[in-house]
């Protein structure tokens, strides 16, 4: 029975995560990812000059010589450049790959949380829940790092786990894995390695001389490439005490809401201290040693470490934590179960298919963006057409541009620079430009350029412009895997996009 379970719940989340993977058109740092894979597949190395265009961002140091894209690890831009070299440029190829990653993270979560565990019923609830995690799901989908990221990291896992019993090969698996990892993504390779070195060094009564030539070997071939990629410009300019706390809330926050259902466990937990004499929590500790639950303490305090140092916070930065969380989840509902079934069983459903835990009452009746019930918002997106600011864009411009107009616009413009040959400027950027075509995304054209009753450049753009009213959603950040912002069903009440076409 367990195996036949298991098997539909893996499929379940290939349906999740390769069905209909062109649903909607890349966003733009999906367009970003691409863009650098076609210069790979062209040129041989990811170049900031595509054609007639330039990838632009807003971090000055994101180059290397002018033009050698070194912002982010590679390993992603060659694993998207080897899809489009399989099965041409697309955007179901450019996803692809990374939802392949995606579905052998289900597979190694359920190894991770069975090895951890030792309990096959454990194993089951950690990967249902991690399958069951939308938020998650969306991001595995993406043509991004984010899914070689979190396979690479519970295959680290799984390495360090083997290195502590001796076991063959754990040495050199360990050591490749950690450069594949470090080439995904180096924020989520960081905190990881930190935390598994600060748990040897509290647990091992043993021989060091191992792990620390392990170490040595790690340092030596990926420091090299930190200095190459420049890896200090992700961090913070300075020490704020008030941006180090709102990043330390954000991700509290969704921990909470995206990950681990915190009031509901502290709730359970009190109840078990107060009246249960503590069994639930005794019974949790025989399935978790206080060595796991300390390699996930000190992996978690080490990202968060390094988190608030950071100049933003995403849900995306601390996917490799959502495996972790998710296997004391399934752990809590098996001790749980032992001495209250309802409580169990009720809680196990609500934080498999809704958000209702995760939320407090105020939240629950307002109207923010929320989605209550995840998996039935998605696959009703998978299946239903949607409005796609992107896809809006594209069409608008190959029907009515010239093939030798250049178009501004101030956000989704490696979106353009993928799917179309026209000249694309960032406005956001290059500002006071007065190209053929200029794309008036309100939120962030305010945000460069102020109120446009207010704008100097606004007014010349009405008096040189004629004023195109669209049928394009304008939404701020199109179809970007963010839980606080996605949109599983068509924009309502949402302003319409203006375009503006210069005048002959």
């Amino acid at each position: 029975m367990h195996k036949y379970v298991k098997i539909v719940i893996l499929c379940i989340g290939a349906f999740f995560l390769f069905y209909n993977l062109n649903h909607h058109y890349l966003w733009k740092d999906e367009a970003e990812t691409a863009l650098l894979a076609r210069s790979v597949v062209e040129k041989g190395i990811p170049l900031r000059n595509i054609g007639k265009n330039q990838i632009q961002i807003h971090v000055p140091q994101y180059l290397r010589n002018g033009e050698i894209w070194t912002f982010h690890p590679w390993l992603q831009f060659y694993v998207t450049a080897l899809s489009f070299k399989l099965f041409g440029e697309s955007t179901w190829s450019a996803r692809f790959p990374f939802a392949i990653f995606g579905f052998l993270s289900l597979i190694l979560m359920y190894l991770l949380a069975l090895r951890l565990s030792r309990d096959k019923t454990i194993a089951l609830l950690a990967l249902s829940l991690l399958t069951f995690l939308i938020p998650f799901i969306l991001n595995m989908r993406e043509c991004r790092y984010y899914a070689p990221g979190v396979f690479f990291s519970l295959l680290l896992f799984l390495f360090y786990l083997n290195f502590l019993e001796r076991k063959k090969y754990a040495f050199f698996g360990y050591l490749i894995t950690a450069n594949l990892l470090f080439h995904s993504s180096y924020g989520y390779f960081i905190p990881i390695n930190v935390g598994i070195i600060a748990h040897y060094g509290v647990r091992s009564r043993r021989d060091l001389t191992p792990f620390i030539l392990l170490q040595s070997l790690v340092f030596l071939t990926t420091f090299p490439a930190f200095m190459y990629y420049n890896g200090i410009q992700h961090g913070s300019r300075g020490l704020e005490w008030i941006r180090i706390s709102h990043n330390l809330q954000y991700y509290f926050r969704v921990i909470h809401k995206f990950m681990f259902p915190l009031f509901l466990m502290v709730g359970v937990l009190l109840a078990d201290l107060l009246f249960w004499k503590k069994k639930i929590w005794i019974q949790m500790k025989s399935y978790l040693s206080s060595s796991t639950l300390g390699l996930i303490g000190i992996v978690t305090l080490s990202t968060f470490f390094f988190g608030a140092m950071g100049d933003q916070h995403y849900y995306r930065y601390i996917l490799h934590l959502v495996p972790l969380f998710l296997i004391v989840t399934a752990v809590f509902f098996k001790a749980t179960f032992l001495y209250s079934k309802w409580i169990s069983k009720i809680g196990f459903i609500l934080v498999l298919m809704t958000s209702l835990l995760h939320y407090s009452v105020f939240n629950v009746f307002s109207k923010k963006n929320i989605s209550y019930f995840p998996p039935i918002d998605y696959v009703y997106e998978l299946t239903h057409p949607h409005d796609d600011l992107s896809k809006g864009l594209v069409e608008f411009f190959n029907k009515h541009a010239k093939p030798t107009d250049t178009i501004g616009i101030p956000y989704a413009d490696h979106q353009l620079m993928f799917y179309t040959d026209f000249r694309i400027l960032n406005i956001n950027i290059k500002k006071n430009v007065f190209p053929e075509w200029i794309v008036y995304q309100s939120s962030w054209f305010g945000d460069v350029y102020g109120p446009s009753e207010k704008s100097d450049y606004f007014k010349a753009i009405q008096n040189q412009y004629e004023r195109i009213e669209t049928n394009i959603p304008d939404v701020r950040w199109s179809y970007r895997a963010d839980p606080y912002h996605y949109q599983f069903r068509n924009h309502k009440d949402v302003p319409r996009l203006v375009i503006f076409k210069k005048k002959i």
